[in-house]
C-alpha cells in the first residue's frame, strides 16, 4: 500500500547522505541476511540504528531465525531514542538499516550497481502497532563529472501500512528519470517507521531482496574486476594498486564523500603502481579510468 505523503516524509532524511558516492559494480551485498556477527547485533554489509546502542539506547535491529529462506531474516523494531548523538539528526522512534558505511555520525549509504532493473522484490512480514508506516527506499544513481553531482536515475518507495502476519512478497517498480544512463549504485534504505513515529512497537521482518527485470543477469560473464589495493584500510602514506594484466590505464583518481578530486595519478604503468598521499582520516574512492570504461572502490583512511 503506497502513500506518497509518506514517501516524502520517509526520503527527506536519506537525500542528504547522497552527494559524492561513487561505486564498483556488484549485486545486493548480503540480500539474504545471513552474515551478522556472533552477538546478532551487526549486519555484515549494511549499517543499522543498533550503532545507537553505545550512547545506552535499546537494540532496534535484530537476527530473527523467522526467516523467509536460509537461516535469518532482518528484524527492526520501533524504539524511543534517548542519547542522540551531537551533530546528526535521528528521529525520536526509529529501527532501520541501510547498505553502506557509517563513520563517526556521517552516513555514507549506497552499494556498487551497474544494471538497469524494473523492480526491487523482497519479502517480509509487519505488525503495525500505532498506525505506523514501515518504508523501503530505492535510488538508483551515476556520477556526472561534468556537472560534479550525483544524477538520480532510477527510484522506488513502499510505504507499507498494513499488519501481515504471514511471508508476503513485494515487488516494487522502480521509475525512470532517465533512461539514457546506466547507474553506477544503489542506495536501499528500510525503516519500520518513518521518521515521524511518536510511539514504540512497530516490527518489520524483511528477508531476500533482489533485483529483478531489466538488464539484470544479462551479460554478466563481461564484468571484470580490472584492479585492487592494499592496505584497506589504509594506515600508511602510500597505496599500493595491481591492475589485471594488458588492462591499459588512462587515469586513476581519489575523490572524497563529496566528490571532489584529491589525487590525480597520470602516465601510470602496471601491472602494480604505488601511489604516495596525504589523505587525512575519512572515506575515499579510488576510481580507475581504463580502456574499456570505468571502476572505483572505496578506501578507508585511518
Amino acid at each position: 500500500m503506497i502513500n506518497s505523503s509518506y514517501m516524502r516524509k520517509f526520503t527527506g532524511i536519506v537525500f542528504s547522505f547522497l552527494l559524492g558516492v561513487g561505486f564498483l559494480k556488484a549485486q545486493i551485498p548480503n540480500s539474504g541476511f545471513e552474515l551478522w556477527n556472533t552477538a546478532g547485533e551487526k549486519i555484515t554489509n549494511w549499517e543499522t540504528t543498533n550503532g545507537l546502542m553505545q550512547l545506552g539506547n535499546p537494540q532496534t535491529v535484530f537476527r530473527s531465525t523467522d526467516a523467509h529462506s536460509g537461516d535469518y531474516a532482518c528484524e527492526m523494531q520501533t524504539k524511543k531514542i534517548n542519547n542522540k548523538p551531537a551533530g546528526a539528526f535521528v528521529p525520536d522512534f526509529t529501527g532501520s538499516i541501510f547498505l553502506g558505511k557509517q563513520i563517526g555520525t556521517k552516513s555514507y549509504p549506497g552499494f556498487p550497481y551497474t544494471e538497469k532493473p524494473t523492480k526491487l522484490r523482497f519479502w517480509y512480514k509487519y505488525n503495525d502497532r500505532n498506525d505506523d508506516t514501515a518504508g523501503v527506499l530505492v535510488i538508483l544513481t551515476r556520477w556526472n563529472s561534468v556537472a560534479n553531482k550525483r544524477d538520480t536515475l532510477m527510484y522506488a518507495y513502499q510505504g507499507i501500512t498494513d499488519s501481515v502476519g504471514v511471508y508476503t512478497q513485494q515487488d516494487i517498480v522502480l521509475g525512470q528519470l532517465d533512461t539514457t544512463q546506466t547507474p553506477d549504485s544503489a542506495i536501499i534504505f528500510i525503516s519500520a517507521a518513518t521518521i515521524y513515529a511518536t510511539k514504540e512497537g512497530s516490527q518489520f521482518i524483511i528477508d531476500d531482496l533482489e533485483f529483478v527485470g531489466g538488464t539484470v543477469g544479462i551479460n554478466s560473464q563481461l564484468k571484470k574486476d580490472y584492479f585492487n589495493f592494499y592496505p584497506n584500510p589504509n594506515n600508511q602514506p602510500w597505496i599500493k594498486i595491481d591492475v589485471l594484466p594488458e588492462t591499459t590505464i588512462k587515469v586513476i583518481l581519489i575523490y572524497d564523500v563529496t566528490g571532489k578530486i584529491v589525487q590525480e595519478i597520470l602516465n601510470t604503468g602496471g601491472p602494480q603502481i604505488e601511489i604516495q598521499h596525504q589523505l587525512k582520516p575519512g572515506l575515499y574512492f579510488v576510481e580507475l579510468v581504463h580502456e574499456d570504461g570505468v571502476q572505483t572502490k572505496r578506501l578507508i583512511v585511518e
